[in-house]
Formats: structure tokens, C-alpha cells, sequence
């Protein structure tokens, strides 16, 4: 990479929006319980509520 444009992200510029993508894909994957949210959960068909204590035991699993 040439020195002005090491340069220019040292300085924050993000003319391409290549770091601003970068960090948030990093933030998201760095979010364990969105991470939880968006793969472990889906809706209910009925008006079923997990037991918390279960919810959370499966959290830590996929946290570990």
C-alpha cells in the first residue's frame, strides 16, 4: 500500500467505506449475544416462552 494512503486511514479517511464495513462486521462478530440472537433463536409459531434458566444454559454452550 502506498504511503499516502497508509496515511490517509491513519488519519481516519474512508473514502471506499472499506473501514467503516470492516468495523462492523468485527462488531458483530465480536457480539456474542446478538451472535445468539441471529443464530440461535427464530419466532414461535404459538405463544411459547422457553424457561430462562434453559435460555440461558443454552447461551453459555454456544458462548463457550
Amino acid at each position: 500500500m502506498p504511503k499516502d494512503e497508509v496515511e490517509a486511514v491513519l488519519r481516519g479517511e474512508d473514502p471506499d467505506g472499506l473501514l467503516m464495513e470492516s468495523r462492523s462486521e468485527c462488531e458483530s462478530r465480536m457480539d456474542a449475544t446478538r451472535l445468539f440472537i441471529d443464530q440461535c433463536l427464530e419466532p414461535a409459531l404459538a405463544m411459547t416462552i422457553p424457561k430462562t434458566t434453559e435460555l440461558f444454559a443454552f447461551y453459555q454452550l454456544v458462548c463457550r
